[in-house]
C-alpha cells in the first residue's frame, strides 16, 4: 500500500494512462493581405517587377501561396518552403553579395 489504501500497482496505472492532449490547429486561411501594398496596386505589381523591399516580400508571398495551395497546409510542406527561401538566401549571398563586397574592398580598403 502507498498511502490512502491505494496498492503501488494502482498508482503507478494511475501514472501510466495516456494524458490525452488535444491539439488543434487553426485552420489556416492564405491571403494576400499585406499593410503596405495597396489593393489597387497589386494588379499592376504582377505585371513588373518589384521597386521595393516591401513588393519584394509580396511577390515572394505569392509565390509561396500558390505552392502551399497546389501542395497543401502541412508541416512538410511549411519546412519545404523554409528549406527553399534559406537556400536562396545563403545562394544569393555566396553568388551575389559576397563578390560585391570583395569589389568594395579593393575599391575602398578592407576594415580587418
Amino acid at each position: 500500500m502507498c498511502g490512502y489504501g491505494v496498492t503501488a500497482a494502482q498508482d503507478l496505472a494511475e501514472v501510466l494512462v495516456p494524458i490525452r492532449i488535444r491539439i488543434s490547429a487553426p485552420k489556416i486561411t492564405l491571403r494576400t493581405t499585406m499593410p503596405y501594398i495597396k489593393q489597387e496596386d497589386r494588379e499592376e505589381l504582377n505585371t513588373r517587377a518589384p521597386q521595393t523591399a516591401g513588393e519584394l516580400n509580396y511577390k515572394i508571398t505569392l509565390l509561396i501561396k500558390e505552392y502551399l495551395e497546389a501542395n497543401g497546409m502541412n508541416y512538410q510542406n511549411c519546412n519545404d518552403v523554409i528549406g527553399a527561401l534559406e537556400g536562396a538566401k545563403l545562394e544569393f549571398y555566396r553568388r551575389v553579395v559576397s563578390p560585391y563586397e570583395d569589389k568594395k574592398i579593393e575599391e575602398n580598403g578592407d576594415v580587418y
